[in-house]
């Protein structure tokens, strides 16, 4: 059974309707959808850019507009994510690798808890 006919100028092809090809299609529009997500995303960005009163006020925003995008992708709450990161400023200035989306929460529990610290 064939699939699609390709054409061009020189030649008529049809390429059996396999699942790899099927397959790539799906791919293909799964990552058409991931890019017009950030795209959106970017778009928006700078939309809300133009408020922005100084250079450093939208080298702020930039930086969380990618923090939330990244949290966003890698399936963490985006909120927790931030408050974690606020919560333990310090450490993350000692050590920002530890505290990416995808590993952060491995970090978290490696910190002990006031109460112990206390005790």
């Amino acid at each position: 059974m064939y699939g699609s006919k390709i054409t061009s100028r020189d030649t008529n092809l049809k390429i059996p309707e396999t699942q790899w090809c099927q397959g790539v299609r799906i791919f293909a529009r799964d990552k058409h959808y991931i890019c017009e997500r950030a795209l959106k995303k970017a778009i928006l960005h700078r939309k809300n850019a133009l408020f922005y009163k100084t250079p450093n006020g939208a080298r702020v925003g930039d930086l969380f507009m990618s923090f939330i995008h990244t949290a966003e992708l890698a399936g963490i709450n985006t909120f927790d994510y931030l408050c974690a990161l606020q919560l333990h400023a310090e450490k993350v200035n000692e050590d920002p690798a530890k505290w990416m989306p995808w590993n952060y929460q491995q970090t978290l529990q490696h910190i002990p808890t006031e109460a112990a610290d206390h005790a």
